[in-house]
């Protein structure tokens, strides 16, 4: 839960990104960064699904390019990125808005 709480505050302090592209490779970035140095487990090239005790960036085929934005899924949430950059990362389960990242 510590983990999180610092993915979460660390998006929300990083810098405002300019496009959907750069906020998707943010939202990347933070979570790697995290783990690496909070997990206690390395990195695997190839997870799959399995639960590992670390968590991973989205996948490519978990991440939907429409109407100028884009909808990525992780195993817990659901992130929507705007055209300009901003995005709000919710819940999957409950719907509740985690936080959003605006301009």
């Amino acid at each position: 839960m510590e983990r999180l709480k610092s993915y979460y505050y660390r998006l929300g302090e990083a810098p405002d990104c300019q496009t959907n592209d750069e906020a998707l490779i943010l939202i990347n970035n933070v979570l790697v960064e995290i783990e690496d140095c909070h997990s206690g487990t390395l990195a695997e090239e190839m997870p799959g699904l399995r639960f590992s005790g670390r968590m991973y960036p989205i996948q490519e085929d978990y991440i939907i390019r429409e109407e100028n934005r884009i909808i990525a899924r992780s195993k817990g949430n659901e992130i929507i990125i705007e055209n300009g950059g901003d995005f709000i990362i919710k819940d999957r389960i409950t719907d509740e808005t985690i936080i959003i990242k605006t301009r």
